[in-house]
């Protein structure tokens, strides 16, 4: 075997040792961790509700979601959290971030 073959052939084991304890490190992990509105730590407040058929309205503070009646099939819990940090806009953020959870993939538009 000749010794380019060789390099060849341990190329991906190579590779993928060294992606794995580069991806271990603490610090890797905080590189992304850092105002991620998707992290759970970032969230400062969160309104609730569960809603039918019947709709309804989630409130937050000043944000309300309304839900018209004939929107959802089945009883369907919908979150809104408010978000801390600027979600990497910096000195661009000019309002609250907020984050709507628990749409149903599929809902109809009531006529």
């Amino acid at each position: 075997m000749k010794l380019p073959d060789l390099k060849l052939k341990l190329f991906p084991h190579i590779l993928l040792v060294s992606l794995l304890i580069f991806t271990s490190c603490d610090w890797f992990k905080d590189l992304f961790k850092k105002d991620d509105p998707r992290n759970v730590e970032n969230i400062s407040d969160t309104g609730s509700l569960s809603i039918g058929p019947n709709g309804g309205t989630v409130i937050l503070n000043n944000l309300e979601i309304k839900v018209p009646a004939g929107a959802f099939t089945s009883e369907t819990n919908i979150t809104i959290n408010e978000l801390t940090g600027d979600a990497g806009l910096g000195e661009y953020a000019n309002s609250k971030l907020y984050q709507l959870a628990g749409l149903p993939e599929n809902f109809i538009k009531p006529t």
